[in-house]
């Protein structure tokens, strides 16, 4: 575990994690325990629930798939520590590049991609559909994967802040108004980014960056009951927001533990 955690800090975003508890414990238990053991503190996901069935029966067990969902590789993670590490490099390096059947007309298009600059890979796409020719209809299947691709991340933004995870959703957006210059995305972007900074999301703001400190000595030091206390005592200061929520479910926790 300390070791997958470690992946999900070093990886971030281009590294998707989901740990299954598979041993009965209830979903409050599970994630108290992973608190207590300092696990949290990422973007990893933990569930109670298998997404499907590895065939493995001893623990721990591991699958890592692909960005397609495509079974890479499974089996104990404590002997093959190494080759999950280069199996995930060279996933993320595949994601970031051209497909391998693209044409080379479209090279710069899938670098500008492979960057995170969607508008400009785009517009290099189209400039060659718009010239005619045997590429246009890899141009347009280019074009429709990267306007995909766009729309799938402001969905992800959305999510979080839906959830209450709401500074996370302005660190995702940094910079995306930017680079989708020039897709059907750009306007939502750009509304997504101004609702972001409207005077309706700033109580929920603020409370997330409260509750940031709260939870930083919560994976720090567990659920000492000074700790406990404070986030009951934020639950109430910030009624009505989905971080006091949050606060609330953590105190609770405490009785899991």
């Amino acid at each position: 575990m300390p070791s997958s955690i470690k992946l999900a800090r070093e990886y971030g975003d281009d590294l998707g994690l989901l740990f299954v508890e598979c041993q009965g414990a209830t979903q409050d238990k599970q994630e108290a325990f992973a608190w207590k053991q300092k696990w949290m503190g990422t973007q990893a996901m933990w569930t109670t629930e298998r997404p499907f069935n590895t065939g493995s029966k001893g623990l721990p067990n591991f699958a890592l798939l692909s960005s397609e969902g495509e079974v890479l590789m499974m089996g104990n993670p404590l002997s093959m520590h190494k080759k999950i590490e280069e199996a995930i490099e060279a996933e993320i390096a595949k994601a970031r590049k051209a497909p391998s059947d693209s044409p080379k007309s479209l090279k710069s298009a899938w670098k500008a991609f492979g960057k995170g600059d969607f508008g400009k890979a785009v517009t290099a796409a189209r400039k060659i559909a718009g010239k005619g020719g045997d590429d246009v209809e890899a141009a347009n299947a280019a074009i429709a994967t990267i306007e995909a691709r766009a729309a799938t991340k402001l969905d992800q933004v959305d999510r979080m802040i839906e959830t209450g995870f709401v500074l996370e959703a302005k660190g995702a957006m940094k910079g995306l108004v930017k680079s989708m210059s020039g897709l059907e995305a750009a306007e939502r972007a750009a509304s997504i980014a101004e609702r972001l900074g409207s005077d309706q999301l700033k109580k929920e703001m603020d409370a997330a960056k409260a509750l940031t400190k709260l939870e930083k000595a919560l994976n720090e030091d567990g659920f000492e009951p000074k700790i406990v206390k404070q986030l009951e005592k934020f639950a109430g200061k910030h009624s009505g927001t989905k971080a006091a929520s949050r606060a609330q479910h953590l105190a609770k926790l405490a009785d899991s533990v």
